[in-house]
């Protein structure tokens, strides 16, 4: 008999399917899935990487071992507690995540709040070169603006992530990327806005107090990191970055509205304050890393090493530059403050930055760095010899440390992106396959709807199929399905109905016959609705 076209068999190559055969009512139904030839030579590639994997060239900063280890690292660091704004800020956050075009990348959207900060900075720092001067109001406010975008934007780009469904490795790989970027601006931005906020308050009739603020504010960053490298863990403290951001943007709003003269009378007492602040900040991870100790043996870092030898390069850093100021014949601290208070903070950058990848590479931090060995330069040059003006050399030191900030930044993350097979600036694909065969896709992050917009169907290509969103895990797994993969739908066997069907209209006969009995239940009654027709004889 020719089969139905309700008994379809799905025949398929063995050597190249999977499946399994039900055998019902001498009827045998196999159900095949192709394994396409893209997802064999993804399969090859994956194992090509693997292999690569274990024999890693040396990067230009980072070498093999290291990389090995950000390979390996599945974990980065985990973060615990929040700060008093975040919760109160997550909703509008979210709110701004919506406008946000989802075919930026997360590290994209931070780099470009990070150049909008630093340009408006830029921009105040050049009407004060000697954090002395009155400035317009206007750019007070462009301060303001500047910081905040960079917050927002900062805070988005996690958000963003979930704009994209990446399964696979290279999950793991974005992740720490992520981690790493947002670190480096991080310390990056602190640096423009501490120098910033000194301008703000004319601190440059008091340079060493400037100074001393500076260092201190960057100082409990690094302890941050430091704490992190030697615990693995991120503490979020009541008052964190997130808080001290909005205080200077409440700062330099205050500022804008009634002029940079209200800061030229002498407030010793806000002085002292922000100093408290600062110290205070660094006592919570200071006491984390000398009380507590690592995660290490015997209390050392994640990397085994000691607790106390990254507090080296900082203690130079600050050793150098008291040196420095006390040695300077023109006092280059009082004529140019912005200046010498600038590279400083560039240096301090450098610092929190290695501490930040020993962390990721748990590896040994180097204590030697280019960008001491400059100021040391400096001070032999400028200060010992009297070969070059302070003025001049304040400049090339600024110049080069910059550079050299730039230089590692680059190299690290472009180290770790050939490590880890990844894109810095990009997330998605032409082919919205990887080359290791990890399926990435962009999707619409159900966290940036309402509760609504979850339980709304959506069509799925166009075969017509629609997928529920009922949950963030159930959506992500439907977008894994490979395309060609359609489930085989159920089976019916028509002559067997048929002559059910028949088998129970002959019992409804003798019922109906026999004097009633079920008429009720097959005559469109309670029981049913279907209507018996008696067969002639």
């Amino acid at each position: 008999m020719k089969p139905s076209v309700f008994n379809r068999q799905y025949i398929s190559n063995s050597n190249e399917s999977f499946g399994h055969q039900i055998d019902k009512g001498g009827e045998t139904r196999e159900y095949h899935r192709h394994h396409s030839a893209k997802e064999s030579l993804n399969l090859q590639q994956k194992n090509e990487k693997l292999a690569r994997k274990q024999h890693l060239s040396s990067g230009h900063i980072l070498n093999s071992e290291q990389l090995q280890k950000i390979i390996t690292n599945k974990q980065g660091c985990h973060h615990f507690g929040q700060s008093f704004l975040e919760p109160f800020l997550q909703p509008f956050w979210k709110l701004m995540g919506e406008f946000v075009p989802y075919s930026l990348s997360p590290n994209a959207i931070t780099l470009i709040g990070l150049i909008f900060n630093g340009l408006t900075t830029m921009v105040l720092l050049y009407y004060s070169q000697d954090a002395r001067s009155d400035v317009p109001k206007w750019t007070f406010h462009l301060c303001a603006l500047g910081l905040f975008v960079y917050q927002a934007l900062d805070s988005i780009d996690e958000k963003q992530t979930h704009c994209y469904v990446v399964s696979g490795n290279n999950n793991v790989g974005q992740t720490l990327l992520k981690e790493v970027f947002n670190h480096c601006s991080d310390a990056i931005s602190n640096a423009f806005v501490i120098v910033a906020v000194g301008t703000t308050l004319k601190l440059g009739t008091h340079a060493l107090v400037m100074y001393v603020l500076v260092m201190i504010v960057l100082f409990a960053y690094y302890a941050t990191h430091w704490q992190t490298y030697c615990s693995g863990v991120i503490n979020y403290q009541i008052f964190d970055i997130m808080e001290a951001r909005f205080s200077a943007i409440l700062l330099f709003f205050i500022t804008g509205i009634f002029g940079s003269h209200i800061w030229d009378f002498e407030v010793w007492i806000g002085h002292t304050i922000s100093l408290l602040v600062g110290i205070f900040f660094s006592y919570g991870h200071l006491n984390v890393v000398l009380v507590e100790g690592g995660v290490g043996k015997n209390g050392s870092t994640v990397a085994d090493t000691s607790v106390i030898s990254p507090l080296a390069p900082m203690i130079s850093l600050i050793t150098l530059g008291l040196l420095i100021i006390h040695s300077s014949e023109d006092c280059a601290l009082d004529k140019y403050p912005v200046l010498f208070v600038a590279t400083s903070a560039v240096v301090a950058v450098k610092l929190s930055v290695k501490i930040v990848i020993s962390h990721v590479s748990r590896s040994e931090m180097t204590l030697c760095d280019y960008c001491l060995a400059i100021l040391v330069g400096h001070y032999v040059i400028g200060q010992r010899f009297n070969l070059i003006t302070d003025h001049f050399s304040l400049w090339i030191c600024l110049v080069t440390t910059s550079l050299n900030l730039l230089h590692y930044c680059y190299n690290i993350l472009n180290d770790i992106c050939n490590g880890l097979d990844i894109s810095c600036f990009k997330v998605t694909r032409d082919d919205d396959e990887g080359e290791d065969g990890d399926d990435v896709r962009r999707v619409r992050p159900p966290t940036f709807r309402s509760d609504e917009f979850r339980d709304e169907k959506r069509n799925d290509d166009n075969d017509g199929s629609t997928a529920l969103h009922s949950s963030d895990a159930t959506y992500k797994q439907q977008l894994r399905q490979p395309k060609h993969f359609t489930p085989p739908a159920v089976k019916f066997n028509r002559k067997k109905d048929a002559d059910d069907d028949d088998v129970r209209d002959a019992a409804a006969d003798n019922d109906v016959v026999g004097g009633g009995r079920g008429r009720c239940s097959r005559s469109g009654g309670v029981g049913g609705s279907k209507k018996i027709v008696r067969r002639e004889t």
